[in-house]
């Protein structure tokens, strides 16, 4: 122990020549030399702050930060519902619309065409939507079990979003269908197609959105 440097807790001071590389004494003098200055900590402060002492930008500031997934979240169970039907003049979305889309089923379990749902030009909020329910209208056939998948992207190359199992009974006095599915750009092309264990049944629709401010 004779040759072991050792330190006064209180009276003798650290970072001089004969302090030791990784020695105890050595990183807290490297810990201090790499303390952040004044002003960091009052940046530091106003954004921890924010947990629950200041207010967040939520959706309107950084994306994918703590506080934008927060607000997403929280906008997700409480938000305005928009309820879009198909417009009778170009078939895509008019909000509050009453005519149903009419997707055609292929071969039994193959899925049918694509139907255009939205054309990216007629939601006025935004720019965020999330697909949230569908309300089946009416079907050709009852007590089947049918397949509703929603797309985006050119037409002739869909990327599914969600698919939904359905199975409307015959009296259809049913309450709209939750769905999950990822938010899409309100300027997207969205898109709906059908699969049933008839062939060529149909499925008419309206569809249900979530409206996000960013």
């Amino acid at each position: 122990m004779a040759n072991q440097k050792s330190w006064d807790i209180q009276g003798v001071p650290l970072g001089g020549a004969e302090d030791v590389a990784n020695s105890l004494a050595a990183r807290i003098v490297a810990i201090q030399a790499g303390a952040p200055a004044a002003g960091d900590i009052s940046g530091i402060k106003a954004q921890t702050d924010k947990i629950d002492a200041a207010a967040t930008n939520g959706l309107a500031g950084t994306s994918n930060s703590l506080a934008y997934r927060v607000h997403e979240i929280e906008k997700h169970f409480h938000n305005r519902e928009y309820w879009y039907g198909k417009d009778p003049g170009d078939a895509f979305f008019l909000e509050d619309g009453m005519v149903p889309w009419h997707p055609v089923a292929g071969a039994i379990g193959v899925f049918g065409n694509w139907t255009q749902l939205s054309n990216g030009d007629e939601v006025t909020a935004g720019p965020f939507y999330d697909p949230h329910k569908i309300l089946v209208i009416t079907t050709s056939v009852a007590s089947k079990l049918y397949y509703l998948q929603l797309g985006t992207g050119a037409g002739g190359a869909q990327t599914v979003l969600t698919t939904t199992a359905l199975y409307p009974a015959a009296s259809l006095r049913q309450a709209p269908a939750e769905i999950k599915c990822a938010r899409v750009a309100k300027t997207a092309l969205l898109w709906a197609r059908i699969a049933c264990e008839t062939a060529a049944a149909t499925l008419d629709f309206v569809i249900g959105l979530h409206v996000y401010a960013g």
